[in-house]
């Protein structure tokens, strides 16, 4: 039997660690941030960017779908915006918005989980010049 957790962290950072002290094998969660360095190497999290993609506005956040235990394997399913998926592949419209693994009990039947939120309108507004996860404006290139 796999154990799941489904949770919205709210960009909170110390509720990695509330994950680890409980019995979930598995963890379905949205808005969640960057989990701290020493954490993060006891999770199994795939390599997605930290934010989830949108219009003029920054959101250092997004969906995940994260191996607590060594009870469960977890294959995550790389999600990518519509232009750039593969026919076949896991294509949303919003990176950041939709997290998916095939998870594999130790003694038992895989199953496919998913996380997903849809997107909020809060988030950082970007000025005229600024990219998603840039400290200030964009840098000409010198000629």
């Amino acid at each position: 039997m796999v154990k799941l957790v489904s949770w919205n962290m709210a960009h909170r950072e110390e509720a990695w660690r509330f994950l680890l002290e409980g019995d979930a094998d598995v963890a379905l969660l949205q808005e969640a941030v960057p989990p701290p360095a020493d954490v993060a190497m006891r999770l199994k999290v795939d390599s997605s960017p930290w934010e989830t993609a949108g219009a003029g506005v920054y959101r250092p956040w997004r969906t995940a779908v994260v191996g607590l235990t060594d009870r469960v394997e977890v294959d995550h399913l790389e999600a990518m915006s519509l232009p750039e998926a593969p026919y076949g592949g896991l294509a949303v419209s919003r990176p950041g918005t939709l997290a998916a693994a095939l998870v594999t009990p130790r003694d038992g039947e895989p199953l496919y989980a998913d996380g997903m939120r849809r997107p909020a309108s809060r988030g950082v507004p970007l000025g005229p010049q600024e990219e998603p996860g840039s400290a200030g404006p964009k840098k000409e290139a010198d000629p």
